[in-house]
Order: structure tokens, then C-alpha cells, then sequence
């Protein structure tokens, strides 16, 4: 498993955000995913990242946050959110997104709450959505598990470590991960021959 992982962090960082010697990484991730983070976190350096700044969040609390909030509180982005994203943005810096928060987190909170942030964010950050979007900076999002009430959803009749083990097991066979081979080259030539494809396809 800690091979494996390894493997996969690399891949994450030489792959998914290509880093480049000197470049800052911003990991956004739960805090669940620290073992992930912290091998992704591990693998930047090795590459010669500058800087790699985590961000972790509590699906929990941010919950809380919504149910005592507001409405109109959710108008206003502090300014040191949006100076986070849209400074590292202009410094190129490279965004990873490890989701594996619960997708009913937040039901049954108040839609208009959900939509005055993610509106306000949108204004807010202009600069690092434009620079996301023109493909400036890489961002890759990684959606690998996430459970409720304690138990992970997409094994239900599993205990949760068998649930877990499983889980991981099908994230590594999807990014090509195994005891014997190098998944970046794995990927490596999974791109040349696609483009060898696209080329042959469009002559």
C-alpha cells in the first residue's frame, strides 16, 4: 500500500501538474487525506518544487459554518481567501484538489447560502479562475472516496477497511499502478500513442 501510494503521488505531481523546478504547489485537501497529501506533499520536493503550501478542511465544520451562518454572510469573501488563490495564481503556482468530501455534505442547507459563496468566489477570484481557465495554471481535482455516518458508501456491504482497502485497490488499477512498472512511463507512452492516433486520424 505505501509503495503504491507512493507511486501514485508521483504520478500526481509528474503527470497530473507536470511541477517544475522552482514552482509553488497548493494542495487543497480534507483533512482524511493527510497520508495522500503528505506523499504528493513529499514527491514536489523531490522534483524541486519551491514551496508546497497545504490547505486542509473539516467537511464537519464547514458544515457548522453553513447551518449558523447568514445568508448574506455568505456575500462577502475575506480578503485573505481571495488574496490566497489569486496571489499563487499569478506566481504560476500549480492547484491540486483532493475531493473526497461526502456530496450530501451540505444537504439540506439553505441553496441560497451555497449560491451567494460560490457567486461571491467567482467575483472574488477572478484572477486565479481566469488563469484556471486559460489553462495557465494546472489544476487537477482527485475525487477518491468519501463515507457517512461512518461508513464508505461505495462498499456498503464491506467493513470499512475492507471498504477502504478496496477502494484504493480500484483508484490504483484505474491510474495504472502495480508492484512492477513506472506509471509515469505507463502514461508516458499512453500519450504518445493517443497523439499518434490523433494524428494519423486527422492526415
Amino acid at each position: 500500500m505505501k509503495q503504491k501510494l507512493e507511486k501514485y503521488a508521483r504520478l500526481i505531481v509528474q503527470s497530473g501538474l507536470n511541477v517544475q523546478e522552482k514552482q509553488t504547489v497548493v494542495i487543497s485537501a480534507s483533512i482524511e487525506s493527510y497520508q495522500l497529501v503528505r506523499e504528493v506533499t513529499k514527491q514536489a520536493y523531490l522534483v524541486g518544487a519551491k514551496e508546497v503550501v497545504v490547505h486542509y478542511s473539516d467537511e464537519e465544520v464547514t458544515r457548522m459554518k453553513y447551518e449558523n451562518m447568514e445568508v448574506e454572510d455568505f456575500n462577502h469573501v475575506p480578503t485573505w481567501f481571495s488574496s490566497f488563490r489569486n496571489d499563487y495564481a499569478l506566481m504560476n503556482a500549480c492547484f491540486l484538489y483532493v475531493d473526497d468530501e461526502n456530496p450530501e455534505m451540505l444537504a439540506g442547507i439553505e441553496p441560497k447560502k451555497i449560491s451567494n459563496w460560490q457567486r461571491a468566489v467567482k467575483k472574488a477570484c477572478k484572477t486565479y479562475f481566469d488563469l484556471s481557465d486559460n489553462m495557465t495554471n494546472a489544476l487537477v481535482y482527485r475525487r477518491w472516496s468519501y463515507a457517512k455516518n461512518g461508513r464508505i458508501k461505495f462498499y456498503p456491504d464491506m467493513s470499512n477497511q475492507e471498504a477502504l482497502d478496496s477502494l484504493w485497490n480500484a483508484i490504483f488499477k484505474a491510474a495504472k499502478i502495480d508492484d512492477e512498472h513506472d506509471p509515469v512511463e505507463l502514461w508516458n507512452q499512453h500519450r504518445r500513442s493517443f497523439e499518434k492516433k490523433r494524428v494519423n486520424y486527422f492526415k
